[in-house]
């Protein structure tokens, strides 16, 4: 795609970089697809009162589409950890905050002393309780 500048006779070059694969925004809508049935069919099997007015045959309908959202809900990231392991790894990477400062360089924060020098352990003096 290309922009002009505005008062300019420069064109810039935009170029799309997708952040997500076709494949993980499929599998993200089918989870969240399974989603939806899986929180309105375990409110109706948890909620004494809901279940009473459903009748005998709604419960076992609502029993099968729960166990089946289930499936799909929990499928969905292991067909991910097939197909992709690597980016798999890389979003679980990501989302875990010690593992994504460790993984992007950064070091973890070690405390400081009262003398200026920093201690081995992650836990400040301040934080642990007072021995008395």
């Amino acid at each position: 795609m290309s922009v002009r500048l505005k008062g300019t006779d420069s064109i810039v070059q935009i170029r799309w970089i997708p952040r997500y694969t076709g494949l993980e925004r499929f599998l993200h809508w089918v989870h969240r697809a399974a989603f939806i049935p899986l929180v309105l069919t375990g409110f109706v099997r948890f909620n004494p009162w809901l279940l009473c007015q459903t009748g005998c045959v709604a419960v076992r309908n609502v029993r099968i589409l729960h166990r089946v959202a289930a499936i799909v809900f929990g499928g969905t990231p292991i067909i991910h950890g097939i197909l992709q392991p690597r980016r798999m790894l890389m979003h679980v990477a990501s989302s875990l905050p010690s593992v994504a400062m460790i993984s992007h360089g950064s070091k973890l924060p070690r405390p400081i002393t009262s003398s200026g020098t920093t201690r081995p352990c992650l836990r400040s003096r301040a934080s642990t309780p007072a021995s008395g």
